[in-house]
Parts: C-alpha cells; structure tokens; sequence
C-alpha cells in the first residue's frame, strides 16, 4: 500500500541528498595535504582522487536520469542512497591510494543515481508551478548553498580534529537516516514514459572521458609522449568520435546532437562547461597553494575560502533573482567575466599572503551571479519546451565534464611551482571570459522564474 508522505519531508529528503552530493565535490580539496602525507601520494594521486568521483558523477547523468524512467525515481534514489553510502565507508576506510580512487569513483555514481532523482522527487511532489519554484529555491540553499559553505570549512575541521578519513565517514549517519526516511515513501508510481538506455553510448563517454582524464593527469608526471599516455590520448579521440558516431545513428541517443543546432543551446552549454572548468580548477590547485606553499593546516585553508563562498551564496541568491527580471545573457557575462578578472588580479597580486582571499571573494561572486540557473535560463531561450528536460540534463552534464577537466588540466599545469599555478590561473581566467563572450551573442530575453523552476526541475 502507497504511503504518501508530506511534502515538507520529500523536500528535506531531496535536499540532503543534494547536500551530500554537493558537499564531496568540494570537502576532499581542503582534506588533500592530509591524504597526501598519510597515503603517500603524489600531486596527480590527488588529481585522480578528486576526478573518479567526478567522471563518473558527469559520465552517468544522463543514463541515471533514463535508468530512473525505467525502474522508478523511489527505487533509484534509495539505491543511490545506499550506493553513496557503501562508497563513502569504503573510502574512510581505504588503506591505500588506490582503493580510496576505486571507492570515490563507485560514490560518483550513487551521486549520479541521487541528483536526477532527487529534483524528480520534487517535480512529482510540488505539481504547482510556484510551489515547485519555492521548493526548488529551499533544495537549491541546502544542497547547493549550504553544501558549498560546509564543504571548505567542515572539512577543515573535520580533518584538524579527526583525520582525513571523517570527511567520508560523515556521510554515513547522514545517509542511514535518509535511507530510513526514504522508506516511508512508499513505492513508486507506475512510470509514465520510459527512455532507452544507450548503453553503447553511456560506455564510449565513460571509456573516451577516462582516457582523457588519465592523459591530462599523468603527462606532467611521466611524460606526454609515453607509450601510456599516446595510448589514453589515441583512445580518448577515437572514443569521442566514435561516440559522437553512435549518437548521431542511435534511435534514442543520451546525448541528442540536434539540439546543438540552436545557437542558443550551444552556446549556454559552453559558458556552463567553462564556469565549472575554471571554478572547479582554480579550487583544487588553490588548496594545493594554500597548504603546500603557505603551509596552512587544512582547517585555515578552509577559513580562508569562507569569505568567498558566504559571498557566493549572498550573490547567488541576487542573481537567482536578477534572472527573472534581467536578461539572463546579461548576468552570465557580468559574473563570469567578475571572476576572469578575479583570477587575473590573483596572479598580478602573485599570489601573497592576505591579498589571494580578496581576489577569491570576487571569483567566486562572479561565478555565483553567473549562476547554473541563470544558464539555464539563456539556454531556454532557444529550445522547444518538450525539449528543455533532456536539454537541462545535457548542460547539467557538461557542467560537470568541465568540473573533471578542470581539475584535471589545471592541475596538470600547476606542478610544483608559482609558476605552475599562475599559469593555471591565467587559463582559468580565459574559460571565464570565454564563457562570457559567448552570452554576448545571445538573445535578450528572460524567462518567468515558474517556467526555470519547472526545468530545473525536469533535468536529465
């Protein structure tokens, strides 16, 4: 029998799973000295530990989102639950660098199974258009928002008083009473649409993905020309034109090429990728900075980024608002083009002392005011509304894949020296104005908050 529980509580249940999945795309970065000298492990060790979680977070979106289709949105996000849960133990527990790689990849696809399920959760529980939008402002604060404070700081903390391995273990209560609160739900309602899953497709983006997340990060180390890395870098163009190849054959493709006919889709997938290649990026190398050069533990690391994400938030929330009332292309390039300035003032200041946490305040107001909503909201300017689910799944995707790559290049370019990291950050600052550029050829329309609320909430 359906039990049919209060919205309050599908809300609350939806926004911890956010929070979770939120909080270890940043909490590991603070925690990377620590890791480092307990396991021994190099630069590009931290890279991988930082990237498994995030390729396959990004490579299993799309197919997470038609998997749910297929076998319900209860039933997916309580396996999400219990896979993100599983993961994360292993992960505290994980005696050697490998194993803590192994485990974060396996977290990065409960994370998958979480996210599309978790805003389906809300779709189907807040029908009304600003219903929905309230309750998507709520998930957006905690799992978004609050996730993004906790994580630097928390870590920090986290990891001063109780080791490397409590950010993992955190997970666990938090996810055992989720898992309980989930089963109060009920069972799911009888799907009403099912989506293939494209399996030949879901693999060539893992493997093509892997191969270049593997190239980026190993070059520095051992060399660009190895036999290893001409290998991973043959695989990964072979493999991203032979699934671009399947894509454009297949009946039901997780990625449909036809929507990058629209200039308005196209170009609002490319700011959201290189927002999340230079936020994501400069974050992990920054850290590095913090702890390896200025030798700050990891709960002042952390400190030193909470003015930038209490800021980020504020802002978030302006510009969040500013996206019903201003054309949306115009907030994308104020903010990114805030934090490209930002990040070009980080390395004209040479990265000194007190100096990096006024230039981190305002990278991260511009990357908040050129929020995902926003995004999404330029990029709905220009696709059908029967289309805006797959599309908000598409660019939800590619955020993400540029998040890896991010952490991935930039980090390959940092190495052991200033140098390195003033590099990083001059091409970080180039993603940024990249991305604002390309919302200067975009339309000037906006869209009502009830309708971006509505495909927020229907992503992947």
């Amino acid at each position: 029998m359906n039990q049919t529980p209060s919205k309050s509580l599908v809300l609350l249940l939806a926004s911890t799973a956010c929070f979770m999945v939120i909080l270890d795309t940043t909490i590991v970065n603070v925690a990377v000295g620590s890791i480092r000298a307990h396991l021994g492990a190099t630069l590009s060790g931290m890279q991988w530990v930082v990237d498994a979680y995030a390729l396959t977070f990004a490579s299993l979106l799309l197919s997470a989102g038609a998997f749910a289709d297929r076998v319900g949105s209860r039933k997916t996000f309580g396996w999400g639950l219990a896979l993100f849960g599983l993961a994360s133990v292993a992960c505290g527990l994980s005696t050697n660098l490998t194993s803590l790689i192994v485990a974060r990849g396996i977290q990065g696809a409960g994370a998958a199974l979480l996210i599309p399920t978790s805003l389906s959760l809300i779709s189907q529980n807040f029908p009304q258009p600003h219903e929905k939008a309230r309750a998507l402002a709520v998930y957006g604060g905690i799992g978004g928002g609050l996730a993004m404070v906790a994580g630097p700081l928390f870590g920090g903390i986290l990891t001063d008083a109780f080791g490397w391995r409590s950010i993992f273990l955190i997970n666990v209560p938090i996810g055992l009473v989720s898992l309980v609160v989930a089963k109060r739900m009920g069972r799911d309602a009888a799907p009403t649409a099912t989506r293939s899953l494209d399996l030949p497709g879901q693999t060539l983006a893992i493997v093509s993905l892997a191969a270049a997340t593997y190239f980026f990060i190993e070059g520095p180390s051992t060399g660009w020309t190895t036999p290893a890395n001409l290998v991973a870098a043959t695989v990964a163009i072979i493999g991203a034109a032979a699934f671009l190849t399947n894509e454009s054959k297949t009946e039901e493709p997780m990625l449909p090429l036809g929507l990058f006919r629209g200039r308005e889709f196209s170009l609002s997938t490319l700011a959201g990728f290189m927002l999340n290649f230079a936020f994501y990026g400069q974050f992990f190398f920054l850290n590095v900075y913090l702890q390896q050069y200025l030798h700050l533990s990891p709960a002042q690391a952390g400190l030193r980024f909470l003015p930038e994400t209490l800021g980020g938030i504020t802002f978030a929330m302006v510009g969040g608002r500013l996206a019903h009332k201003i054309a949306p292309r115009t907030i994308v390039i104020l903010g990114m083009g805030l934090s490209a300035i930002g990040m070009l003032v980080l390395t004209g200041y040479g990265l000194r002392g007190n100096a990096v946490q006024d230039a981190l305040i305002l990278v991260m107001v511009g990357a908040a005011i050129g929020t995902p909503a926003s995004i999404i909201a330029v990029m709905l300017n220009g696709v059908p509304s029967e289309r805006a689910g797959i599309a908000s799944g598409v660019l939800n995707s590619a955020r993400q894949t540029g998040g890896l790559l991010g952490v991935a290049i930039l980090g390959a370019l940092v190495g052991h020296s200033k140098e390195g990291i003033q590099l990083a950050l001059w091409l970080a600052a180039t993603a940024m104005a990249v991305g604002s550029l390309a919302a200067v050829s975009l339309k000037r329309s906006f869209i009502p908050a009830h309708r971006l609320a509505e495909a927020a909430a229907e992503a992947i």
